[in-house]
């Protein structure tokens, strides 16, 4: 697999197949596909009917199996103790320190004072028995589509585009991979893009390949006005580092100049921190040198003379004065308002007052704006009870409002919701803080744990192919009543509280595992996961791994022989090669309800990593407004009716691709309504 067709995989568990309809379908091919599809069942996955037929008439169906077995794969990396667990509860702490010091000093020690390079250091001799046993699978089969290769550059771009939520990184680099791919084609016209902040790299991507004519054309469909040419200009300059040769000056001043001088004066100051970062970036392109127009050059001199006030200045104004047209004027603007809504609640504007401006304009509002507004609000702020209550009533209301504008499809019908995997009562929906870990579920969900799973696996693989790396996994408990938690890592306990280590190995192509054992009765009630990169060099980040990837696994059968990383049994697995930072916190385990929540929050320095108190996980991890409550507030808003079963529903919502289902995450319900 290229690594664009891993990226589908991962993000939207699509499959690319080649030459799909190449093979005509026959008994034998069929056969053919249903074997790979019991063989992708090892792995945790499996293909729809639709899917299988498509597998089945094309090239990829000697091979579909391998590839997919291959993303993910340790190469048969063991950790410190490869009996582990069965080791580490038979050794006693001076001989799990003594071993630590040894293979401490076999590496950091003789690079320090020898000034040599190592890429492997001492180990200690310790049962390696081999691993021939698999776990029994504990969860539901992950459900993967296909798409031919002719059209997954397209897919990718209609995938992530249309989607009213910012890129991560790994997006932005294969949604400019099938922009260039598909430059030029006649079907980008049609392309939506909703969230103008994603139109960012298509803008530089463009910029850089198009002559200034069809750059402009192009854009134009996407750019509605020059506040979102300022935006893309912004991204451009400071990634060309603030150098513009000449033509690429005037291709800019051309772009401008086309939305005409009302639509520039407008957008000219739309705050006064923008409205500073537009006269810096005016100097960059040298507008007045390159325009001859003097209506341009009369609104540039207004907005450097101060005489341009912006909405928003104009809106604190007049909040300042307490002026009984704020209000009014500020509802102009209801996504502002939506922003402002805190302060006028400090400011004594009551419920009634903002609901009856903001009500009635509610289908226009961002549905990911009122979500991240409700579950932070959702949280109990003590000392800010009454105005948090407040508050998180006004998004309800307006959320229950916005929602009866959606069109599902599915209006007045039975409904039933299929969890899967998943606590969506324990989940929250991540908008634009979501994890930049790419995945099919985002951060904020939570898994159930099967009552079969006797333990909860942290693992974590990586390789460097330049230079030795050492990874690092922690995990903090904390008990109820208790102000004390309790860390197990290198730097920290190996083995306390029903949580042990696999040791650390500080070695490339290598493997950690942290087992939390469900059954102890002297568990934290939470468990925070993190990864580190540890390196003698503090500029080094996942970045510089040319391998790497971090997970979380349910466990039913422990002892020697019983691999110790079985992908089918994974709540959930990530890349972590594309992540600019050396640490992460990871995932939450609560050990009494027995589920595993997904965070994927970067830290992007080490300094910033501060323990937490037991007070505060439960705001972090749980929310008033869940993914549960939503779908319900969905449900009723659409005059439908909540099934208690499959069986007797018009429509079945899951979170996976099942065929007769309406998966919520293809068309992404959480955050593009």
């Amino acid at each position: 697999m290229t690594d664009f067709e891993k990226y589908l995989f991962a993000a939207f568990r699509t499959v690319v197949i080649k030459k799909a309809g190449s093979h005509e379908l026959t008994d034998d091919r069929l056969l053919m596909a249903v074997t790979a599809n019991e063989n992708l069942g090892t792995l945790g996955f499996s293909l729809g009917a639709e899917a299988l037929m498509k597998l089945a008439t094309s090239d990829t169906l000697e091979t579909v199996y391998k590839d997919i077995e291959g993303i993910g794969d340790m190469h048969g990396a063991k950790p410190m103790y490869p009996d582990f667990p069965t080791t580490l509860m038979n050794i006693d702490e001076a001989t799990f320190r003594f071993h630590q010091i040894c293979h401490y000093t076999s590496t950091y020690g003789l690079e320090r004072w020898y000034g040599v390079k190592i890429k492997k250091g001492w180990l200690p001799d310790t049962p390696d028995t081999a691993k021939t046993e698999k776990d029994d699978a504990l969860l539901n089969l992950k459900f993967l589509t296909v798409v031919d290769e002719s059209d997954a550059y397209r897919y990718c771009l209609e995938k992530v585009l249309s989607k009213k939520e910012r890129m991560s990184q790994d997006d932005k680099t294969y949604v400019a991979l099938a922009y260039k791919h598909e430059l030029g084609k006649p079907w980008l016209s049609e392309l939506k893009v909703p969230f103008k902040q994603n139109l960012m790299a298509l803008f530089a991507i463009g910029f850089d390949t198009l002559e200034t004519e069809d750059f402009i054309d192009s854009m134009k469909v996407f750019c509605k006005h020059t506040g979102d040419v300022w935006k893309c200009a912004d991204y451009l300059i400071t990634h060309k580092r603030f150098h513009l040769r000449t033509s690429e000056k005037k291709k800019l001043v051309r772009m401008f100049e086309s939305y005409g001088a009302g639509d520039f004066r407008e957008n000219l100051k739309l705050s006064i921190k923008k409205g500073e970062r537009i006269i810096k970036l005016l100097t960059v392109i040298d507008f007045n040198r390159f325009s001859k127009n003097p209506e341009f050059s009369e609104a540039i001199r207004g907005l450097r003379a101060g005489e341009l006030k912006s909405f928003e200045a104009q809106v604190d104004a007049l909040l300042k004065l307490r002026s009984e047209e704020a209000l009014d004027f500020l509802a102009k603007r209801p996504g502002l308002m939506l922003r402002k809504i805190n302060r006028l609640i400090k400011l004594g504007y009551g419920e009634y007052e903002i609901l009856s401006r903001l009500l009635p304009v509610a289908g226009n509002l961002s549905a990911q704006t009122l979500n991240t507004c409700l579950v932070f609000f959702g949280h109990p702020f003590e000392s800010y009870e009454r105005e948090r209550l407040q508050i998180y009533n006004i998004f309800l209301r307006l959320m229950e409002e916005k929602l009866k504008h959606v069109d599902t499809g599915w209006q007045g019908k039975k409904v039933y919701i299929d969890e899967g995997d998943v606590d969506l009562s324990r989940s929250t929906i991540a908008g634009n803080d979501k994890s930049a870990l790419t995945g099919y579920l985002q951060s904020g969900f939570a898994y159930k744990i099967p009552d079969e799973a006797t333990t909860v696996r942290f693992f974590v693989y990586w390789n460097s192919v330049e230079e030795r790396a050492d990874l690092d996994l922690h995990a903090e408990g904390y008990f109820d009543g208790r102000e004390e938690s309790v860390h197990i890592g290198w730097n920290g306990e190996f083995r306390d509280s029903g949580m042990a280590t696999s040791g650390d190995v500080t070695h490339s192509n290598a493997a950690e595992y942290i087992d939390v054992d469900l059954r102890n009765g002297e568990l934290p009630h939470y468990v925070r996961f993190v990864v580190d990169d540890f390196y003698t060099e503090p500029k080094h980040n996942f970045t510089d791994l040319s391998e790497g990837f971090t997970g979380m696994m349910a466990v039913k059968k422990l002892g020697v022989k019983v691999e110790l990383y079985d992908r089918k049994n994974c709540f959930f697995n990530h890349d972590i090669t594309a992540l600019q930072s050396s640490r992460l916190e990871y995932a939450w385990l609560d050990t009494k309800l027995r589920r595993v929540i997904f965070v994927g929050k970067e830290y992007l320095n080490k300094g910033s990593y501060t323990e937490l108190g037991y007070d505060d996980v439960t705001k972090v991890l749980y929310s008033e407004f869940n993914a549960r409550r939503y779908l319900e507030l969905l449900i009723k808003a659409q005059n439908a009716t909540l099934a208690d079963s499959a069986d007797t529903a018009d429509v079945v919502l899951s979170l996976e691709k099942k065929d007769n289902t309406v998966s919520i995450v293809e068309k992404n319900y959480w955050l593009d309504v």
